[in-house]
């Protein structure tokens, strides 16, 4: 079951999913064709960055190729490999989920329509349960894969706000130092 976000950013930090695609009981084919006519109909002209499942870099027996080949050759569509850990996914999201904007407002935001992350996040995603003890790991079901995608959405972006957050105070470090002595 692939799945798929539609997101921006507002300019203030703020992500917003605009709209979410599950491809289910289907091949990387199909859920392409539904990507690739998702993309058309609603973002034409738009630049995007696909992030998806590392596994998605895997070869598959039956063929030698890997999913993200099939969408990069059949499709157009380049993946970029998600955030591998855990532990990686589940904290960005969480930044997220707990930061808010310099106006107050939250900085992941979810388009009402975005039903099936709703219910991910009001209780139908949680972590697995065996023998009474309660596991990092999510259970796997339903909501798994929207969870995922949002996941490696969550850590790329965060990952790339860090890095240019910490490229930009080293290049100003110097600049910003001297000029607090003026």
């Amino acid at each position: 079951h692939p799945g798929e976000h539609h997101c921006t950013d507002d300019g203030k930090g703020a992500v917003r999913i605009l709209a979410e695609l599950e491809s289910w009981d289907c091949g990387m084919l199909a859920h392409g064709r539904a990507v690739q006519a998702e993309l058309s109909t609603f973002y034409s002209g738009y630049e995007y960055t696909a992030v998806g499942d590392p596994a998605g870099n895997q070869r598959a027996q039956s063929d030698e190729k890997t999913a993200n080949e099939i969408l990069r050759d059949r499709y157009g569509i380049i993946v970029e490999p998600g955030e591998l850990t855990q532990t990686g996914r589940s904290e960005a999201v969480r930044y997220y989920l707990t930061t808010l904007t310099p106006d107050g407002k939250p900085l992941l935001q979810l388009d009402p329509r975005c039903q099936m992350l709703i219910e991910a996040f009001t209780g139908g995603y949680h972590r697995k349960v065996v023998a009474g003890r309660t596991l990092d790991e999510p259970e796997k079901n339903e909501y798994s894969h929207l969870m995922d995608c949002l996941a490696y959405l969550c850590a790329k972006l965060y990952r790339d706000n860090t890095s240019m957050a910490d490229k930009w105070k080293r290049m100003t470090r110097g600049k910003m130092h001297r000029a607090g002595y003026m």
